[in-house]
């Protein structure tokens, strides 16, 4: 896929940014001035999460994702004022992921929408077939399947974080596993806040590997937790992010304790619907 050129385009009725190369401006232009009950039509939902719904929509160049976010009223007025709007950050932060080689579904959309009564942010990207949120595969998958999702997540979190990132938001909801021919292939999507570091960071990697393993965490019997963490170390120290084996123990007591504690920023998740 050739690089995302970026466009911006406004009106009173919206505001956007797009990829240029793959959608023209009267494209662009005839799909917003739909609305977003002409957008959706008889798109069928995909899956959904605290922070969006997924819709399956066929567009110029066939199946794509849409994405709904769910950002309250006041967050969104506040972003807007303050911020750019979610939608907007989610888009960028996808083409600097893409810019390193790191499995994201291309953006192609990112837009708010300006009705009398409200305003809806929605994303539009490439689609991806048969996939599933991570915490709901690993949910319904038997013990011998955990056992090589496991090491592929650990990994998925490491190149992440080799490659310069980190996410205070990455949660397993926020991972999409597709399977084709019985290989899975791992999506990281609606990454809202990333940063990139020159030098990478322990501790921020213990955040990543915590945020996104909360939610399995819970499903997971005890020696896959235990598992599950190692696995996320053994990569950390082939990737020179850990320097020592005898580093393993502070690294698991670091993680688990992050997960024991409530989620600290559970009030504004509240408000997100």
């Amino acid at each position: 896929m050739g690089a995302i050129a970026s466009k911006h385009l406004s009106t009173r009725d919206y505001d956007c940014l797009y990829d240029s190369a793959r959608l023209a401006d009267d494209e662009v232009r005839q799909l917003l001035c739909s609305g977003l009950d002409g957008i959706l039509g008889e798109a069928k939902q995909h899956h959904e999460s605290p922070s969006l719904r997924a819709y399956r929509v066929q567009l110029y160049e066939g199946p794509c994702f849409l994405r709904r976010l769910s950002v309250h009223r006041l967050g969104n007025c506040m972003r807007e004022t303050l911020l750019q709007p979610t939608c907007f950050r989610i888009f960028k932060n996808a083409v600097r992921l893409l810019n390193q080689h790191l499995p994201t579904p291309a953006p192609l959309l990112a837009a708010v929408l300006r009705g009398d009564d409200r305003r809806e942010q929605i994303l539009v990207t490439d689609f991806c077939p048969d996939a599933e949120p991570l915490d709901a595969v690993v949910r319904k998958a038997r013990s011998e399947s955990r056992d090589l999702i496991i090491p592929e997540l650990a990994r998925l979190l490491c190149d992440f974080h080799a490659a310069g990132f980190s996410c205070r938001n990455l949660q397993a909801h926020d991972i999409l596993v597709e399977t084709v021919d019985g290989k899975r292939r791992y999506w990281l999507t609606d990454v809202r806040q990333l940063r990139h570091r020159r030098l990478q960071s322990r501790q921020a990697y213990i955040r990543t590997v915590r945020d996104a393993c909360r939610e399995l965490y819970e499903h997971l019997p005890r020696q896959e937790r235990r598992f599950l963490l190692v696995s996320c170390f053994d990569y950390a120290l082939k990737r020179n992010i850990f320097s020592e084996p005898s580093q393993e123990r502070h690294f698991v007591e670091a993680v688990m304790a992050g997960l024991r504690e409530p989620l600290q920023r559970g009030f504004f998740l509240r408000w997100n619907w």
